[in-house]
């Protein structure tokens, strides 16, 4: 959605109603997440797979701090990942506490090179530097599958 507004009119519609009737009986644990898009790196293909990690802030950083450590020290430390093809922060920088404050998308185009690469020692650097930072932390390893 564009914007809050637009998220709140197309949940009111049956469609969307329906869908979060959906979602409510499926999923033990439902939260809205308003971000702001940080995209680092794009080389335009079709990334399948990516990790996608969510990050909670330590409780002495407020936002703004989390936001400049995560955009100009962390961020940097993870365009070099080899074969990386898309990298793409979304941070929560106003409102409501929330189970995180960012989510990172870190995308590869294949499987084989997803796990390399996160298990090699520069990532287990970067790692380090997102546990010193955060006081929860959450990894999703997720394949795409483009429909439209």
């Amino acid at each position: 959605f564009d914007s809050a507004e637009a998220a709140k009119a197309a949940f009111a519609t049956p469609a969307g109603q329906a869908g979060r009737a959906d979602a409510d009986a499926h999923v033990s644990r439902m939260e809205r997440l308003a971000v702001v898009e940080y995209p680092f790196l794009d080389k335009g293909t079709s990334p399948r797979f990516k990790l996608v990690a969510a990050l909670k802030r330590r409780g002495d950083l407020d936002r703004p701090s989390f936001k400049s450590w995560w955009l100009e020290r962390h961020a940097p430390m993870v365009l070099p990942f080899p074969s990386l093809a898309r990298y793409q922060v979304n941070l929560v920088e106003e409102g409501e506490e929330t189970f995180a404050d960012g989510v990172a998308e870190v995308c590869f185009d294949d499987l084989p090179t997803l796990m390399r690469v996160m298990t090699s020692a520069p990532v287990k650097a970067v790692q380090e530097d997102s546990r010193v930072h955060t006081a929860a932390r959450y990894r999703l390893f997720a394949e795409e599958h483009r429909i439209i």
